[in-house]
């Protein structure tokens, strides 16, 4: 089933998150002593990849380097800190860091800061592709041209205590067979998507601010998303969009002031939507593409099921169709337009 196949990705996930946690918490500072080399400014960070053997911690000293990196083993690129190590691409066309492998490869990428990724063509911060498997933490995805992070093929991400904030395109891009978790992350202020997930890709976010980009989060084809104790505020189109075979849940988060509808499920989409609070939006706080809600010719043949929701304040109304009142009941229900 869809549910226990992200509930899988989440847990596996979740072990990531905890190391990588108890090195934060520990200090960066105090990885120094594992580093297999220091770059400093001046010096390539390339040149430092290339001659590292599998699995060599590559630590990144306080400064700027305007570089493209291609990274194809396992390792680890760390920095300083995102305030104070900063990798910035130059030319356009390029993400700033590309990650790739045919066989499976482990690179963690934490305390830096990634920006610059030019022109409309992979001008990301970061891609990662193939089968590689990425951890990145308290890190800073800013002022690239496409998205912050690209994650692609069938590439693992795992993303906590990192920023997403003034992409062209987009915070976070999922696509093709991917599966990324987000926990306790920020993605505010892109000019189009905040996360877009999309294709067969899965996703979990966790913990997680999605403010005031134009789309919060999208998810369409037969993409399938876990939402979770996350705040969704103040964007500038829909706060959730679901359309066409894809499939989330949406448990424990606030969905709030978004310019559009606070959840929008539309096609043959399927939600779960239980414990969250839904308020303010300026269209409906819940609502399903369908004539009885919007002028347009199409015709829902999802389903939607929750309960236990709390909803107020939106303009347009709470909720449409009127069958879908359940969904702030204790008791809860189901909207079955499934052929």
């Amino acid at each position: 089933m869809v549910g226990v196949e992200v509930d899988t990705v989440r847990r596996s996930q979740w072990c990531c998150v905890s190391v990588l946690a108890l090195l934060f918490m520990i200090g960066l500072g105090t990885l120094a002593e594992d580093c297999t080399i220091t770059v400093q400014p001046g010096e390539s960070i390339q040149a430092a990849i290339d001659a590292a053997c599998e699995g060599a911690v590559i630590c990144l000293a306080k400064g700027e380097w305007e570089e493209h990196l291609t990274i194809e083993k396992s390792l680890t690129l760390q920095g300083m800190d995102a305030e104070r190590t900063v990798i910035k691409g130059l030319e356009a066309g390029l993400p700033v860091i590309h990650i790739w492998s045919k066989e499976h490869i482990g690179v963690t990428i934490a305390g830096v800061t990634v920006t610059g990724g030019l022109g409309l063509l992979h001008g990301h911060g970061l891609q990662v592709a193939g089968s590689a498997n990425v951890t990145i933490g308290a890190s800073t995805f800013a002022g690239n041209y496409v998205y912050g992070i690209q994650v692609r093929d069938s590439a693992q991400a795992t993303i906590s205590y990192s920023t997403f904030e003034g992409n062209e395109l987009g915070g976070i891009d999922i696509g093709n067979s991917a599966q990324a978790a987000l926990y306790d992350s920020t993605v505010a202020g892109n000019t189009r998507y905040g996360i877009a997930i999309a294709d067969a890709s899965q996703a979990v976010i966790s913990d997680s601010a999605v403010t005031g980009n134009a789309m919060g989060i999208f998810i369409c084809d037969s993409a399938q998303a876990t939402i979770t104790d996350s705040t969704i505020e103040g964007n500038e189109q829909d706060g959730i969009f679901i359309g066409d075979s894809a499939w989330a849940t949406i448990t424990d988060s606030i969905i709030l002031a978004n310019a559009w509808e606070g959840i929008f499920v539309r096609d043959s989409a399927e939600a779960t939507i239980e414990g969250n609070v839904i308020r303010d939006n300026v269209g409906y706080g819940v609502a399903l593409g369908m004539h009885l809600c919007f002028d347009t010719d199409r015709v829902f043949t999802g389903y939607v099921a929750g309960k236990g929701n709390t909803v107020g304040g939106n303009r347009r109304g709470n909720y449409c169709p009127e069958g879908l009142a359940f969904l702030f009941t204790e008791e809860g229900g189901e909207f079955d337009r499934r052929e």
